[in-house]
């Protein structure tokens, strides 16, 4: 499949390589698995002279022999190294030219040979002036490696030219692909609510000739088969961030993923104390990416209704419906599992088409402040977005239905708009509807000057 967007990343990764003409520098690349990091520096390298290394999790004289070999195949011939103060030296000594070395899950290197920190500072400084190696360190383990390249206390502290946090690819980009692909706007954004924007799996699909497929055909050779592509995906991702002791965070990932938002709600859903919750959810949060906590657009310091919902669409995707499932998917019953999962998939959908419509009213609309809202008695906005000094408030009620929206709906916002103590601001109204509206609708909306977009509007807007 074609390489999509990363157009600023790869600029930056031009700019830095440019300047390692002169002096070396090293560009740190962080994000989540899965996100396009590799695939990333794979085209950025190109025909370009490159050592690519992937650290893995085993002893450091088995890897140092792992990079030997790298080394061996990039220069035709090497010493048999012993020390990784040799390894690293005989690259910057030999390099003859620009030259990439691509060191990918660099922060494994804390598990398997801690020692290459230091020496590879030391290399580093010391060879820094002879220039012509581009260093770019790739991984994955978010909190670790900026620890790594930003603790004062770390050998590698002020050593990275840049550190660049790549993101999953924008609505707007899977919607490009999904269309390219074959599939209606519609089944993009299924598509995207089930994988959101992580580049592999629209890789995946290419692969396995479901370019076109419908969502339930997809969905069932995804994780309902007897010869799955994913079931195992996530699983085995997580397990390999958290080692045996996985059950704890599962437990709170499966907690969040079925609606369980609310700090209090995980606690008593998982049966997890609160005081030893606050150290998950902060991991879970700030070390791996895999939460985000949100909040009302109008909440104050004193307010405790803060929600967690999980930040990875395939993540969330597999808690809700297929890790909750394990039972009927072990037995075999998978045309009742996938008829469970397509039942409750509008309802996952619409979730995802509320993101997306905050985002397109956050980039066109000119708000500066966009989110949603909720009160402790269950009333909801799906969308909110003031102007600075909340001289203008916006409220959005977005709808993933097969049927178009009547009137009702737009009384129903205005009566919640009262409730958010927003009265001394101008007030505007959007509605969204996947299917539409009403002509009788249309008309009031029109009259009254009220937004109103479909699916395409939306998608058009991005």
């Amino acid at each position: 499949m074609k390489f999509y967007d990363r157009t600023a990343e790869m600029e930056e990764l031009e700019r830095i390589h440019d300047l390692s003409a002169g002096t070396m520098h090293m560009t740190v690349i962080v994000g989540r698995r899965r996100v396009g990091k590799t695939r990333l520096v794979e085209e950025f390298v190109g025909k370009r002279p490159h050592i690519y290394f992937f650290v893995s999790r085993k002893s450091s004289p088995m890897l140092l022999e792992d990079f030997s070999e790298a080394i061996r195949e990039f220069f035709g011939t090497s010493p048999h190294f012993t020390r990784w103060d040799d390894l690293f030296e005989y690259i910057f000594v030999h390099s003859g030219g620009q030259m990439v070395l691509a060191i990918d899950e660099f922060q494994n290197f804390r598990y398997s040979a801690p020692e290459v920190f230091s020496i590879l500072q030391k290399a580093y400084d010391r060879h820094k002036e002879r220039g012509g190696v581009h260093i770019i360190a790739l991984g994955s383990y978010i909190s670790m490696m900026t620890k790594i390249f930003q603790d004062s206390k770390e050998p590698l502290f002020g050593r990275a030219t840049e550190i660049m946090h790549l993101r999953e690819l924008t609505a707007r980009t899977v919607f490009s692909i999904t269309s390219d692909m074959g599939f209606s706007p519609e089944e993009g954004m299924e598509l995207y609510s089930v994988f959101g924007g992580l580049p592999k799996y629209y890789v995946m699909l290419d692969e396995q000739g479901l370019k076109g497929a419908k969502v339930p055909e997809i969905l069932k050779k995804s994780f309902f088969s007897d010869f799955p592509l994913l079931r195992d995906e996530v699983k085995s991702m997580l397990v390999e961030d958290f080692g045996a002791n996985y059950s704890v965070p599962f437990s709170i990932l499966e907690a969040i993923a079925h609606g369980y938002g609310r700090f209090t709600e995980i606690s008593d859903k998982t049966g997890i104390k609160r005081e030893s919750l606050s150290k998950y959810i902060q991991t879970l949060r700030d070390d791996f990416g895999l939460i985000t906590a949100i909040s009302p657009v109008t909440k104050d310091r004193r307010s405790k209704s803060t929600r967690y919902r999980i930040s990875d669409n395939l993540i969330d995707f597999w808690f809700r419906f297929v890790f909750s499932q394990s039972s009927l998917i072990e037995t075999g019953n998978f045309d009742a599992a996938l008829a469970r999962a397509l039942a409750s998939l509008p309802a996952f959908v619409s979730a995802r088409f509320e993101d997306v419509v905050r985002d397109s009213v956050r980039k066109k609309l000119g708000y500066e402040i966009t989110g949603s809202w909720w009160s402790r008695t269950g009333e909801e906005i799906d969308v909110l977005a003031l102007s600075r000094g909340k001289r203008e408030a916006l409220f959005g009620e977005v709808k993933w239905r097969n049927r178009k929206i009547a009137c009702k709906a737009l009384e129903d916002l205005k009566r919640k708009a009262e409730l958010t103590g927003l009265g001394g601001s101008k007030k505007r109204y959007l509605m969204v509807s996947k299917s539409g509206f009403t002509e009788k609708c249309i008309e009031q909306m029109d009259d009254e000057g009220v937004i109103h977009w479909g699916l395409n509007d939306v998608l058009s807007l991005l």
